[in-house]
């Protein structure tokens, strides 16, 4: 997995512990076709936060089949963490458009919950559209400003926008709410290798 893809994916995937995904098997979704994931076997999983009651169920004890088939528990169990690994599997998928559309259906029923904007953001933010994306990642912290994913989508997104004093400034804020995080460090390696080129 190159760099590039691992920091994407842990973007979206670090609070839930997705291990990597492989395969591509097509699975019809509506008119569509898309990928559907093949799973290697789960590492452990990071462990949800307290006010999600539904933690166990998402959990590495629970596989998840694929994607019809979750989307058809959150039918039955609307839950953020539900959401945030349709988000992921979607994100896995390079469907950014499917990502966000999950994303805005986590924000409708959930909009307390920081990861929905969070979601949002990553989905713009890969399409392109930086400011939006941005605007999300604003809300998303001002729900909860603890979360270090939130920082490593700041610094991603001024990354892109060439501003890397500042991206490596928001990679560092990641890490001081949480220094063994390991995409932040990733990505200020990174960054920092740039700058002394």
């Amino acid at each position: 997995m190159s760099l590039t893809k691992l920091l994407n994916t842990a973007v979206l995937s670090t609070a839930v512990g997705i291990s990597g995904l492989v395969g591509n098997p097509t699975l019809a979704y509506g008119e569509e076709t898309v990928k559907e994931p093949q799973k290697k076997e789960q590492g452990p999983v990071q462990e949800y936060k307290k006010h999600d009651h539904s933690a166990e169920f998402y959990s590495s004890a629970y596989t998840i089949k694929n994607i019809k088939d979750l989307e058809a528990e959150l039918v039955k169990h609307p839950e953020p963490s539900g959401y945030e690994r349709l988000c992921d599997l979607w994100f896995e998928n390079k469907d950014f458009r499917r990502t966000g559309q999950v994303a805005q259906e986590m924000i409708k029923r959930f909009p307390k919950d920081w990861r929905g904007y969070q979601g949002m953001a990553v989905s713009l933010g890969e399409r392109g559209m930086l400011d939006q994306a941005w605007s999300f990642l604003e809300r998303a912290k001002s729900l909860d400003p603890n979360h270090p994913e939130i920082f490593l989508s700041f610094g991603e997104i001024q990354n892109r926008r060439g501003n890397l004093i500042s991206a490596i400034s928001y990679f560092n804020q990641a890490l001081k709410i949480k220094p063994d995080f390991e995409p932040a460090r990733l990505y200020r390696e990174e960054v920092l290798g740039r700058l002394s080129h």
